[in-house]
């Protein structure tokens, strides 16, 4: 016979929220990978520029001055940051889940519950 009490309703609703916010904190490491995919596409197609050089119609035969390249340091300072932010937020789900996994607040009986249960052991007795 289940004991529905509000301990009990307030552990589930608990549960919930939990639930709710690590599907939260998910799609937030969703949005952060597919970032962090387009912005390694943007800075290897940046540097194939950079890299490449310009088409024979486009040069001039009088002389050019040398054109300084792309700093890219700072685009791969950023990318290497957003890489670290993701495997930071996938360790945080990982540990949460392993917690709420190894808790399970479902199989605890509250205190009243207890009570209410050595009180009917007591008096069959």
């Amino acid at each position: 016979m289940p004991v529905k009490s509000a301990p009990a309703e307030d552990i589930r609703t608990t549960i919930r929220t939990l639930d709710s916010k690590i599907n939260l904190v998910v799609e937030r490491l969703k949005t952060l990978e597919s970032n962090q995919e387009i912005a390694g596409r943007t800075l290897l197609a940046l540097k194939d520029q950079v890299r490449r050089p310009a088409p024979v119609a486009e040069r001039s035969s009088a002389p050019v001055a040398a054109v300084p390249a792309v700093d890219l340091g700072p685009l791969q300072t950023d990318f290497k940051k957003l890489k670290s932010d993701v495997k930071e937020l996938t360790n945080t789900v990982e540990e949460l889940k392993y917690v709420l996994d190894q808790i399970n607040p479902l199989n605890y009986a509250t205190v009243d519950q207890v009570k209410d249960l050595l009180d009917e052991k007591l008096k069959k007795k």
